[in-house]
């Protein structure tokens, strides 16, 4: 198997997974219609529905993924990590700059190279080994935090 690239802003180029991710939004949709409310009291319950829906869509796959499992090799011994790494620099007006969105951080360290860790729902900025800041994740380019 030879490994191939999409051309950016081509998502008909990825047909499988983006099938894939449609058919689960729908059935997210249509559990959320059969269970009479979209009203869920916390994210916590929000991450069990989908889990449930995960396993109940995956059901009819465990043949298969047991049939799968036993020829995958081991994993790395190494683990990846969870979160990108950028060093940036906080420019005079106490900003960051991090994937083309802007976070303000304390002003003391205007001028400093501090390193912001991306993780998918927050940043954390460090500096000298020691987290200053820790921000929620801005979605998309071009926005920005300011505190």
């Amino acid at each position: 198997m030879q490994p191939q690239h999409t051309n950016p802003a081509s998502p008909n180029e990825n047909g499988d997974a983006e099938q894939s991710h449609h058919r689960f939004k729908r059935a997210v949709e249509q559990a959320l219609l059969l269970r009479g409310s979209r009203e869920l009291g916390s994210l916590a319950e929000y991450a069990q529905f989908l889990k449930d829906l995960f396993a109940q869509r995956n059901a009819g796959r465990r043949a298969r993924l047991s049939e799968e499992m036993a020829l995958m090799g081991e994993l790395p011994a190494r683990r990846m990590e969870a979160a990108k790494r950028e060093r940036v620099k906080v420019d005079l007006g106490n900003l960051i700059h991090v994937q083309r969105n802007s976070y303000s951080v304390n002003r003391r360290l205007i001028g400093a190279r501090v390193e912001a860790r991306l993780y998918l729902d927050h940043v954390e900025v460090w500096y000298g080994q020691r987290k200053v800041e820790d921000l929620p994740r801005l979605r998309g380019r071009s926005k920005h935090r300011i505190d």
